[in-house]
């Protein structure tokens, strides 16, 4: 065991160099929107434990995927009641499978309920 102090486990004595090297290496540079991998179908998944549901696809790059999982989260919750707590994101297959919901689907909007207002009581 070394009397070394480091922090957050980088092996760095620095403090501010253990923070700049940390903040780097999970910087997450932008996908490219034509980023696509030849022969590659993207879809719209949604994980439930073990279970895997094809929800939405197929998309020719994965940004394209990923563009589409905010909609096929409401899709879902249309159909389940307990689908906000699902886990959703994206896959890709070499071959075209069938998913659940057609690529156009739409999801129906939401009406805010509004509280009804409370009237005063009328004294008599």
């Amino acid at each position: 065991m070394s009397d070394r102090i480091t922090y957050f486990e980088t092996g760095i004595a620095d403090k501010r160099a253990a923070k700049r090297y940390l903040r780097d290496k999970f910087r997450t540079s932008p996908l490219e929107p034509v980023a696509t991998r030849p022969g590659a179908r993207f879809y719209v998944t949604v994980r439930s434990g073990g279970r895997v549901g094809w929800l939405l696809g197929p998309y020719a790059s994965h940004c394209v995927a990923l563009t589409h999982v905010r909609r096929a989260k409401a899709l879902a919750c249309e159909v389940d009641r307990l689908a906000d707590i699902y886990a959703y994101g994206t896959a890709s297959r070499p071959d075209t499978i069938a998913t659940v919901f057609p690529r156009d689907a739409q999801p129906k909007p939401r009406e805010i309920e509004r509280p009804k207002k409370k009237r005063a009581a009328r004294k008599l």
